[in-house]
């Protein structure tokens, strides 16, 4: 997965139940004013009838895709885990990490509310943006807080480095499957997921590195089209990122070539191979939360 800071300033708000409390900067309030559109009662939710929230319509499929290739945990030995590695296909590993202690802790975010004065960044933009957002600083607390609201935009904790502002995490989502999986490469990089709808672009990871995705809550649906696709097809350039296309794989009926297409619940895994162009998005209006790894295999 891969997201883009669309700015270098960072933007601090409040958790709404704040907003009578104490003053808000000039910046923060226009913040909530874009993501709040100053139509929602804070107290229940509601969008007034002149607000400008577009919920998700209905998914159109431009194109049939091959089904991602899935093992369950009993195929899963260390020598058939090592070939998955190697072969360089996409594979759900279903079920494979159920024992994660995030999957019963997280979906309670009253947990996760211990956590709330710690600051992460969001993405924010509207319903129906093909690509990423942009980026604002927040604590975690007010933003599942905001979670809790229906929105008139998209918000999105994506690629977020949680662990490293609350390192207590980590023991949650250490399994002895993930370590097995890691310790066939050199780490690079952790990231969590946290949302409802969201969408990530069609774009491949640095090509160095092999992508370990895990589903905390909730469900989430990935397209996925192998490194040698035509970059002439998938518009890559016509953006500011060399490695992001600018093709909507989930409406535009588009010849990329060959792809495969699934969808991971919560305890699913997922293997990105290196290069591998990807995109994923969340449709239900309910808690999403991922966690992914970034490693580079060992020869």
């Amino acid at each position: 997965m891969a997201c883009v800071f669309a700015g270098s300033d960072a933007l601090r708000c409040v958790a709404p139940q704040s907003l009578t409390r104490r003053p808000l900067s000039p910046r923060a309030s226009r913040l909530l004013a874009i993501v709040f559109n100053e139509n929602i009662d804070l107290a229940t939710g509601s969008v007034s009838a002149n607000s400008q929230y577009h919920p998700y319509g209905r998914l159109r499929m431009p194109r049939a895709l091959a089904l991602l290739q899935s093992y369950t945990a009993p195929a899963l030995s260390s020598s058939s885990l090592r070939n998955i590695l190697n072969t360089d296909k996409p594979t759900i590993l279903s079920q494979c990490f159920q024992d994660l202690p995030a999957l019963t802790k997280w979906p309670q975010t009253s947990y996760l509310r211990k956590f709330a004065d710690h600051p992460i960044e969001i993405e924010v933009s509207p319903h129906d943006a093909p690509g990423y957002g942009e980026r604002h600083e927040i604590s975690l607390g007010a933003y599942l807080e905001m979670l809790n609201h229906q929105l008139p935009y998209r918000v999105y904790m994506a690629q977020f480095p949680l662990f490293e502002q609350i390192p207590h995490l980590q023991a949650d989502v250490t399994t002895p499957l993930v370590d097995e999986i890691l310790q066939m490469g050199e780490k690079y990089s952790t990231s969590t997921w946290i949302g409802k709808k969201s969408l990530t672009p069609l774009h491949h990871d640095p090509k160095a590195l092999t992508n370990l995705f895990i589903q905390i809550c909730g469900r989430k649906r990935v397209r996925m089209f192998p490194p040698e696709s035509d970059r002439g097809r998938l518009r890559v350039g016509e953006g500011t990122l060399r490695n992001t296309s600018m093709v909507d794989v989930w409406t535009e009926e588009v010849n990329i070539g060959d792809g495969f297409e699934g969808t991971v619940e919560a305890g699913d895994g997922l293997i990105i191979p290196r290069g591998w162009w990807h995109s994923v998005r969340s449709d239900e209006d309910l808690l999403n939360i991922s966690v992914n790894w970034w490693f580079k295999m060992r020869n």
